[in-house]
């Protein structure tokens, strides 16, 4: 995302990944400042904190060449983002959700222990910046503020994904018809409340002679399409907040209670990140105009 208004004119970069060490970004930003002509302390870069992109840290080939592709990308994103800047309008409202669950247990004695706290402190809130057309009220573009782990995919999976963040990012982007950019908010101690493994994954993949998905993902997929159908030039309207079911990140995914396991061969959308992503949709209309500039 790129912005110019009366006061400043910034770039900022969100990307799928863990996160890189303050050399590998410093490096990152000099050159994304150098594409558009601003200075390395008007970009700003954040990582979705996904579990599961390459490693970035050694030396090797793998890692250096992942590394220049990157920057080239991220370049080339900016650079687009920055020539198709035009006067627009923005939004701020905040929805909640119950994606994410402190996983800071305690035992018998007290101590704390990787595990499921439900009571303890989460941020539940669902931050949202909408950009709009100045004049005909079309979506430009939505900035989404969640706060858990990207990491519905264990420890075990070897396969790339961007997590729940990736495609919560790819379903609003299809459903708005705008680019989207997820942030991940304070989930140091938060995980998301469904989580399965890259077998369950595998077994889930998607059949195309079976393209209904049961139970909360069906209801959930239908509504992010209705609110957006009834007015294709505003922010979908308010309906009630969709309850979540669980997830399998990127594309095939299953529903049902925390720990159960993701085994349902026709599911094709993840209902976890289609809940909260419904209830995104649906609190646009919240959003309370902040002001007008150019993004």
């Amino acid at each position: 995302m790129a912005h110019s208004g009366d006061s400043a004119r910034f770039a900022l970069l969100s990307i799928e990944h863990i996160g890189m060490t303050v050399a590998h970004t410093d490096a990152l930003r000099a050159a994304v400042a150098a594409e558009i002509g601003l200075s390395p302390t008007q970009v700003m870069i954040t990582f979705t904190h996904t579990h599961s992109a390459p490693d970035t840290d050694s030396d090797s080939p793998l890692s250096t060449a992942y590394r220049e592709s990157l920057l080239t990308k991220a370049c080339e994103t900016v650079r687009s983002a920055v020539q198709k800047m035009q006067p627009c309008t923005l939004g701020w409202g905040v929805t909640t959700t119950d994606i994410g669950v402190n996983r800071r247990e305690r035992d018998a004695q007290g101590r704390a222990r990787q595990g499921i706290h439900p009571t303890g402190p989460v941020d539940r809130r669902v931050g949202l910046l909408s950009i709009h057309h100045a004049q005909s009220g079309t979506h430009l573009g939505l900035i989404v503020i969640c706060t858990a782990h990207g990491n519905i995919l264990r420890g075990d999976n070897l396969r790339i994904s961007g997590d729940f963040p990736g495609w919560t990012r790819a379903r609003l982007r299809a459903s708005l018809n705008c680019p989207v950019v997820v942030l991940i908010g304070s989930a140091g101690d938060c995980n998301p409340r469904w989580r399965g493994t890259v077998e369950d994954l595998e077994r889930t993949r998607p059949n195309p002679e079976r393209r209904r998905a049961p139970g909360a993902a069906r209801h959930h997929t239908r509504a992010v399409h209705r609110s957006v159908q009834r007015d294709k030039h505003a922010p979908a309207r308010p309906e009630r907040r969709a309850r979540p079911g669980a997830c399998g990140a990127d594309g095939p995914g299953s529903g049902g209670r925390p720990g159960e396991s993701m085994s349902s061969p026709g599911w094709r959308t993840c209902s976890t990140c289609s809940a909260w992503a419904s209830g995104v949709c649906r609190s646009l209309s919240k959003c309370t105009p902040c002001e007008s500039t150019t993004a």
